[in-house]
């Protein structure tokens, strides 16, 4: 009988060397496999961390001057004047828009130079998905102090009734400005509305005016804002002012928008010239980003009502606008970040059975009832529409 010892001795026992090879495979591939299989029961055991939250996002959409000439006022349907735009306006977390005129249901309408309107045209704004207007502007006390009351109590029943927000008149001359704070998607907006100068001074005091002429107030109101923008996580102000029909802005009017958004203001919204002016998107200290639009020119309006299929026509960018449309981030630690903005080109477009309504450019080159000569006029004008929309830069915006 053979011992242990002999019969593992090395003379007794050989093993080839692709055999030991196989074992060594066999014994890593056992261990290797136990080892996976105590970290899967270990991760089972072990509560694993929540994925992070996706950051939620939303859109503002800003519109320009809502104007009520008598092709507007006289216009067979109201809410034919905006059905083109509806999709977008009840896709975004608030519509803004300046209501360029007084709102007094005790007087008649009244066209240019001294407007009036009434309820019913406000309403067809609010019914498309406009939740913010501004009431300060240069016609705002166009009818005299009862007609500025007029308007509030119109406003303030819209409010009640419909919940919008709005900013630009005061109940006594010498109540300050006071922002309106809304509370939309979780952000704490502040919104106040002026107006840098009035067509009729009278009864202006019940007007928030900065006025822009006066280099001790433009100094105040900015200090006003540092001391009331840091109490929300959003600041939007609008500013009615500028040059009509001037497609860019002054360099003076430029420099005062930088100053104030360096102040505090995350979008400055801009109105009054009746045509567009470039916008931007500025990146301030500390990783800030704010908007500047500078003019967003007519909503709606009848200063195109009489004009010919001119490419070239001083009328056509009167009846070109956009819709603004400033994308927001919202993080999961909270708060909003500014992260873009895109401009929907639009028109103001003289139809056959509703009169001036608001189309969307992109559909006008394919609509097949319209005259041909129109269609060749808005084809004319789609690169200068586009020069209006580019955003400025920040380096030469004054070399112009």
């Amino acid at each position: 009988m053979c011992t242990s010892a002999e019969y593992y001795s090395t003379e007794t026992m050989k093993i080839s060397p692709v055999l030991l090879l196989y074992i060594s495979i066999l014994l890593l591939v056992s261990v290797t496999a136990a080892g996976i299989l105590v970290e899967l029961d270990d991760r089972r055991r072990t509560p694993q961390a929540a994925p992070w939250p996706e950051p939620k996002v939303s859109t503002l959409t800003f519109a320009g001057d809502i104007m009520a000439h008598d092709v507007n006022y006289h216009a067979p349907s109201y809410a034919a004047v905006y059905r083109e735009v509806v999709p977008l306006l009840s896709s975004d977390l608030l519509s803004f828009a300046n209501l360029e005129f007084p709102i007094d249901p005790a007087k008649a309408y009244s066209n240019y130079p001294r407007f009036n309107n009434h309820p019913e045209y406000v309403q067809a704004a609010v019914e498309a998905g406009f939740d913010v207007f501004s009431a300060a502007n240069n016609h705002a006390a166009d009818q005299g102090a009862d007609s500025i009351f007029a308007t509030r109590r119109v406003l303030e029943n819209l409010s009640k009734e419909r919940g919008i927000h709005w900013s630009g008149l005061k109940e006594h001359h010498e109540d300050p400005l006071i922002p309106v704070s809304i509370e939309a998607g979780g952000i704490h907006i502040g919104f106040l509305a002026v107006t840098f100068f009035l067509n009729v001074k009278e009864d202006g005091g019940l007007v928030y005016r900065v006025d822009f002429n006066s280099a001790p107030r433009r100094e105040a109101f900015l200090r006003y804002l540092r001391s009331v923008t840091p109490s929300y996580d959003l600041f939007i102000l609008s500013v009615h002012g500028g040059v009509e029909y001037r497609q860019l802005p002054l360099p003076e009017k430029y420099g005062y928008f930088v100053r104030l958004v360096e102040a505090g203001v995350d979008i400055l919204w801009g109105h009054h010239p009746h045509v567009l002016q470039p916008h931007q998107l500025l990146s301030l200290d500390e990783g800030r980003k704010a908007v500047i639009l500078n003019s967003t020119g007519n909503l709606i309006s009848g200063q195109t009502w009489h004009m010919e299929p001119d490419p070239f026509g001083t009328e056509s960018p009167r009846g070109e606008s956009a819709l603004y449309r400033v994308h927001l981030v919202h993080p999961p630690e909270g708060g909003v970040l500014l992260c873009g903005v895109e401009a929907v080109p639009i028109v103001n477009y003289r139809d056959r059975g509703n009169g001036m309504v608001i189309r969307l450019h992109s559909g006008l080159a394919e609509d097949d009832l319209m005259d041909g000569e129109w269609r060749e006029f808005y084809n004319h004008r789609t690169p200068a529409l586009a020069e209006g929309l580019r955003p400025f830069d920040f380096h030469n915006i004054v070399h112009y």
